[in-house]
């Protein structure tokens, strides 16, 4: 905590320390005993920040993107998907040639859990076909391999991870000129809050394109966008801290 840690990694790490301890009793090497009454977890308070910037800016990222080249096929493809269909850079990592189906307009993307269960997503055909044409870059695919690569000498035909798909939008961010420090999760804020908009509200639809679990969860965009907070707290503090005689 004094390291300043965000509270699901406090939280994390607490887990961890009660599993091994567990593990250590059952194995009877330990005779520790993790204290709950004690050590308690700390409360989450999830996307607390949803602001991400608005197409106009995004679209930035477009003009440094050399599509006549296997890399910005690649990265082209990519910065489609990661607007359009609000993936998380760990959902992205996971794919596969065979979860793209081009003629369907098509994915299987599987979620944060560790489950096999995937869940089949629209795609919009212009995505699509940036994606179909960033494959037919690469010779003798097969159903199990990665859908992006890496493309650098050291790990080139490697998957691409999550880690290496953070620091390629940081890199061509920086790049495009956008001022506000962008993540592939700022990406995914940027377009649930974009799809609010164009969805006129309708937070089931922003929902189901978003594929969050609990639709309240949509509220806290809503907010950040609309800044509702901040047009109530405005409204309440003009009517206090005046003295009473005028002055």
């Amino acid at each position: 905590m004094a390291e300043g840690r965000k509270a699901a990694t406090i939280n994390r790490y607490l887990a961890a320390i009660k599993y091994l301890i567990k593990v250590g009793r059952n194995l009877k090497r330990c005779q520790y005993h993790f204290d709950s009454d004690r050590i308690e977890s700390l409360k989450v308070t999830k996307y607390r920040d949803t602001r991400g910037v608005g197409v106009d800016e995004y679209n930035k990222v477009f003009d440094v993107i050399d599509t006549t080249s296997v890399k910005g096929k690649r990265d082209y493809a990519l910065f489609l998907l990661l607007w359009a269909n609000v993936l998380r850079r760990g959902e992205v990592a996971k794919l596969k040639v065979g979860d793209f189906d081009y003629h369907e307009n098509t994915l299987i993307v599987y979620g944060k859990g560790q489950g096999n269960d995937g869940t089949r997503i629209d795609l919009n055909p212009f995505v699509a076909e940036a994606i179909a044409d960033w494959l037919g870059c690469r010779m003798n695919l097969k159903p199990s391999d990665p859908l992006f690569i890496a493309l650098d000498f050291h790990n080139y035909g490697h998957q691409l991870t999550g880690d290496g798909i953070y620091a390629m939008v940081r890199k061509t961010c920086e790049r495009a000129g956008i001022k506000k420090r962008m993540t592939p999760h700022k990406i995914r804020h940027s377009g649930i809050t974009d799809a609010l908009d164009l969805a006129e509200g309708d937070y089931r639809k922003v929902q189901h394109l978003s594929r969050h679990a609990d639709p309240r969860t949509i509220l806290v965009y809503e907010d950040n966008k609309n800044q509702y907070q901040l047009e109530l707290t405005n409204k309440l503090a003009a009517r206090v801290g005046k003295r009473r005689d005028g002055r």
